[in-house]
Parts: C-alpha cells; sequence; structure tokens
C-alpha cells in the first residue's frame, strides 16, 4: 500500500498517512496547495488533485481539482500560484502554467531538453530549522 510518511517537527515523530481512496492509478506524487497537504494523480489526459481538510484524517480527503487535457499533454504538477493556476514540466522540454480548468495559460519552451519531474524543486522560504539532535531539552 503507498502512503505518505510525515515526519512532525515539533514532536521529532514520524506516521504514515493513507492516500485517498481513489487515488490507486497512473502517477501521483505530492502537492502543497494553500498550505494543505494534497496529492495529483495523472491517469491518461486527466488530472485529479485531492486536499486533506484535517491533517491525518483520511475522510478529509476532498477533490480540489478534476479536469482533461485537450489535446493531451505529459504534464506533471509541481507548484500553485497564489491565484491558484498550477506550474509543471511538459515533456519535449517546457514549463507550463494551467488554470483550474486545465486550459494552458502560459508555455515557456526549453528546446529539445526533457525535465524530469525530479530535477524540479519548490523552495520556500522558512524560519523553523530542524534540530540537530544535539540540543538538550
Amino acid at each position: 500500500m503507498d502512503v505518505i510518511i510525515a515526519f512532525d517537527l515539533k514532536e521529532a515523530t514520524m506516521a504514515e498517512i493513507a492516500l485517498p481512496n481513489d487515488c490507486s492509478r497512473g502517477i501521483y506524487d505530492l502537492l502543497v496547495f494553500h498550505g494543505l497537504i494534497s496529492v495529483w494523480n495523472v491517469e491518461r489526459s486527466t488530472v485529479k488533485i485531492w486536499v486533506m481538510q484535517e491533517y491525518a484524517v483520511h475522510s478529509s480527503w476532498t477533490t480540489t481539482l478534476d479536469f482533461s487535457f485537450h489535446p493531451p499533454l505529459d504534464f506533471s504538477p509541481i507548484c500553485f500560484t497564489n491565484c491558484g493556476d498550477i506550474v509543471g514540466p511538459i515533456a519535449g522540454g517546457g514549463l507550463a502554467k494551467l488554470n483550474d480548468k486545465g486550459q494552458l495559460q502560459e508555455y515557456h519552451s526549453y528546446g529539445d531538453r526533457y525535465f524530469m519531474r525530479s530535477q524540479m524543486a519548490v523552495y520556500i522560504e522558512s524560519l523553523l530549522s530542524l534540530p540537530d539532535g544535539t540540543e538538550q531539552a
């Protein structure tokens, strides 16, 4: 069974969180949507995005977005903009921004380079740092 492994920074503990029930086929990965844990799933040319409304409560998974690409795109969401657009790479060497209906808003081509999702990351600055294990309580 595929699960999310969560690390609680405050308690320094790990836990398993089950994926949404209907997120079992195709390609999927994690995102942050308005500060909440979310999962996207691409099967054929349809994208679904679920958001966990209450942390670690399986029944709180809700489908937030559900749309299809026409024509089909090889798209992998990596982040959301503040206004709800979705940004991610498209096979063939480009970065695309789509609205919440799956319509292409912006596209930048980078020639014939193919970007794997693992080569991209979203950086959000934080004042919180992980403990190094040497501090005394």
